[in-house]
């Protein structure tokens, strides 16, 4: 049974020490739609089912369980098949209405109204960026709710575009600016306030911070990931007593590491403690910030499990948590409580969070041959 979340909070990124530079200000105000406090009022969360079901499930938490919301799953334009496995191709904001965005294989970029108070869904916009070769994947909303980002790569890796699309009123998505990178391998993006963007470009192993504009993005750093026998993939923002951090995960068979970088101004530093192995884990893809307790979690598919990581002073900590979710992917987060899904099976699962440990069980099974593909929630006042 899922907790209630029937209790006060303080915002996670709110109320922490502040830093001078205007990355970690934004970043500490910053709320990624991943990661939110429980409230006073409704939760609910959605899922990409990915293909062939191609449809959005939604469900509300109602005395600690989750309910479908009403017609829910919804149908989409088509599912996603997951290409870079580490980027979450489902998010959702309140900051400019109540509104999900959802990414898919033939190339569309769909929006959707969410209903309050009863969290179903209706389609507001769809665009075309891609097509059945240069599939979208992610999708990243700037806390001010006003851009949504998405990638869009080959089948091969190269080339990568990030489209850039305003969002208008009523959720509708407007007309996209595409910024092209023949050379680049992008992976995931982190959003880093209303202004900035990290981008994990796993082709070349490096990470490239991006200054967002009213025109293309502009590069201002571009720093080596310390992983050098397999590339980077995955990323996510932390706002952490100490200041911002950037983190990545690793493509590796047989271990999992993750990396930290410190955002300072428009510079990106590495963290004395970073990487960090684990290496009772395989295949760590995708990477999420737990706020409420200052760790990394990161989904290591080939060995079904958890790697729990803390940066914080000293020569860092790894605990390897072991769960029964098949290939573990993509994550969102409701205060103390992760929901994980199993790729494989096509599930959603609850791990119950604490200071670098988990305790993982099933929450529910998705639409019969999911491939789930994106996790969001949305918290609501």
């Amino acid at each position: 049974m899922l907790r209630s979340y029937q209790r006060t909070a303080t915002v996670a990124f709110i109320g922490l020490a502040l830093a001078l530079s205007t990355i970690t200000q934004e970043g500490l105000r910053h709320i990624a739609s991943a990661a939110v406090p429980p409230s006073r009022g409704t939760q609910y969360l959605y899922v990409q089912n990915g293909l062939p079901v191609d449809s959005i499930s939604g469900f509300a938490l109602r005395n600690g369980r989750l309910v479908p919301t009403p017609g829910s799953p919804y149908a989409t334009g088509g599912g996603h098949f997951a290409p870079t496995g580490s980027a979450n191709d489902l998010a959702t904001s309140l900051a400019n209405g109540a509104c999900a965005f959802n990414t898919e294989s033939k190339g569309q970029v769909e929006s959707f109204a969410v209903n309050l108070p009863d969290g179903a869904l209706t389609v507001m916009s769809q665009i075309q960026v891609g097509n059945q070769k240069f599939a979208p994947a992610g999708a990243y909303v700037t806390p001010d709710g006003s851009l949504l980002f998405v990638i869009v790569t080959a089948e091969s890796g190269e080339p990568s575009w990030i489209y850039q699309i305003p969002i208008g009123s009523s959720c509708a998505l407007g007309t996209p600016i595409a910024n092209f990178f023949g050379y680049k391998s992008y992976s995931d993006l982190a959003i880093v306030g209303n202004s900035m963007i990290a981008a994990v470009d796993s082709g070349n192993n490096r990470i490239d911070l991006y200054q967002v504009g009213q025109g293309p993005l502009q590069l201002v750093e571009s720093v080596p990931s310390q992983f050098h026998a397999s590339p980077a993939a995955g990323a996510a923002i932390g706002a952490t007593k100490r200041g911002a951090m950037l983190f990545t995960g690793q493509i590796a068979d047989g271990w999992s590491s993750a990396e930290a970088f410190w955002l300072t101004g428009k510079s990106v530093q590495d963290v004395p403690s970073s990487p960090l192995t684990d290496s009772a884990g395989s295949d760590g893809l995708a990477v999420h910030y737990d706020p409420f307790h200052d760790q990394l979690v990161e989904s290591e598919g080939l060995s079904g499990s958890l790697g729990l990581y803390s940066f914080s002073g000293g020569p860092g900590k790894v605990v390897h948590v072991a769960t029964s979710i098949r290939d573990p992917g993509v994550m969102a987060q409701l205060g103390s409580d992760l929901f994980v899904l199993g790729y494989a099976d096509g599930t959603v699962n609850l791990c119950a969070l604490g200071r670098l440990q988990a305790h993982c069980g099933l929450a529910v099974t998705l639409p019969a041959n999911s491939r789930p593909a994106g996790v969001a929630v949305l918290s609501v006042p």
